[in-house]
């Protein structure tokens, strides 16, 4: 349900979201913590930017940050750019319908679809950060 990019986007959000003394940290640091191939992880965090996700600055002390605290930041907004985390209007089933003209597996699906949408609208980041359960290592690869 998530990309491999959006799972990239969010560890580098939630990497952010932990300086707590906001300070930037540059692309290359951010895939060197998360193991992360750096240019790939530069092309996310620049489309990150340009949706308003994460704020750079240029220079020596120059990188990335989060452009709003993580309490406002919610795990939809971080996705949005790289999912299509919006419920699709495309039939199920293959066909053509909508809720006045529904496919037999349209309720259940919709259903579906907007519990999901809602659960990443309702999450922040701060949400993540805060939980006092283990959290689990993102990695990537090596799915089976």
């Amino acid at each position: 349900m998530v990309s491999q990019t959006g799972i990239y986007a969010l560890q580098a959000v939630l990497l952010l979201a932990r300086r707590s003394d906001g300070s930037p940290l540059s692309a290359a640091a951010i895939a060197q913590e998360l193991d992360l191939p750096a240019d790939y992880l530069a092309k996310t965090l620049r489309r990150l930017r340009v949706d308003g996700v994460v704020s750079s600055s240029r220079g020596a002390h120059g990188g990335y940050r989060l452009a709003c605290p993580a309490e406002d930041l919610s795990l939809a907004r971080v996705l949005d750019p790289f999912e299509e985390t919006r419920p699709r209007r495309v039939c199920l089933m293959g066909g053509r319908c909508d809720p006045a003209h529904p496919c037999s597996a349209h309720d259940r699906w919709s259903t579906v679809t907007h519990s999901a949408r809602r659960i990443l609208e309702d999450t922040s980041v701060a949400d993540l950060l805060h939980d006092d359960r283990p959290t689990l290592t993102l990695r990537t690869g090596t799915d089976s």
